[in-house]
């Protein structure tokens, strides 16, 4: 019976840790993002469109986040809500199943900030992956869930944001 029990146990926290902060972290999802994430003295939301900046968006001039260009971004402030936002990035790479598609048209963006430390999340539900950087040199390409996406958008739209339809 113990047996049975460490293995249960063993097989149930494979994949991800539980951390001080009491997010439940993909074991994709490296230290520096993790750290920086959770526990973070900022975090912006980003609203993007999802052609790059020098196409068909509107020229090189316009504000961007990682070469997507911004509709419009807001700093969450209230701690329980980047709690929340950073649950379900968790919980959308949990839920990946491991399907994608070539595109990469993101309309989402985050960056959280700790201290000096930056985690960019580049997010696109419909090709079902986000690129996460540092700020640096460091990236991960990682996978979502599209049931995530409506919840995301609530958040977004709650705060003033207007996610890209098309």
């Amino acid at each position: 019976m113990r047996l049975v029990a460490s293995l249960l146990i063993l097989l149930c926290s494979c994949g991800s840790t539980v951390n001080d902060a009491g997010f439940d972290r993909p074991s994709d999802v490296p230290n520096w993002a993790g750290t920086t994430s959770e526990a973070p003295d900022r975090v912006t939301i980003y609203a993007l469109n999802p052609m790059h900046v020098g196409s068909e968006s509107g020229g090189d001039d316009v504000e961007a986040f990682h070469n997507y260009p911004v509709l419009g971004s807001v700093e969450l402030t209230n701690a329980n809500e980047r709690a929340e936002l950073i649950r379900l990035l968790y919980r959308t790479i949990h839920e990946d199943n491991g399907m994608r598609a070539s595109c990469f048209n993101p309309r989402h963006g985050i960056r959280a900030q700790r201290g000096d430390q930056v985690a960019d999340w580049v997010i696109c539900f419909e090709c079902l992956s986000m690129h996460v950087k540092d700020g640096k040199d460091a990236h991960v390409n990682l996978g979502t869930n599209p049931s995530i996406e409506p919840r995301f958008t609530q958040i977004y739209e709650a705060a003033g944001l207007k996610i890209d339809p098309n």
